[in-house]
């Protein structure tokens, strides 16, 4: 199963292309497992929307949650760099503080 653009005459946001002007670059998406592309169809036909919307969607919040990742990766490195960390006693210690019942 592949998904390709196609040209709108309507204007509404291109799906699954890339390039600088999506409406002359389109880009197919294979999909070559049997499940995985089940797992699609089955998702978009229980959410009413098309196969390539909910692609895009899902590509779009994989590439926002890798950036927050990688952000979240760099703020930790650089704290490490600062010497600001917690050894594995600190972080026990802290745990079972947490986890106590208050009294």
């Amino acid at each position: 199963m592949f998904f390709r653009h196609r040209r709108r005459t309507e204007k509404k946001p291109a799906t699954l292309v890339g390039g600088a002007d999506p409406m002359d670059d389109p880009m197919d998406i294979h999909i070559t497992q049997p499940d995985l592309e089940a797992k699609l169809t089955q998702s978009a036909a229980q959410q009413g929307r098309h196969p390539d919307e909910l692609v895009q969607d899902v590509l779009a919040q994989y590439f926002d949650e890798e950036t927050r990742f990688v952000a979240a990766v760099k703020r930790g490195d650089a704290s490490l760099r600062r010497g600001e960390y917690l050894t594995h006693e600190e972080v026990g210690e802290r745990l079972k503080r947490f986890l106590q019942p208050s009294q």
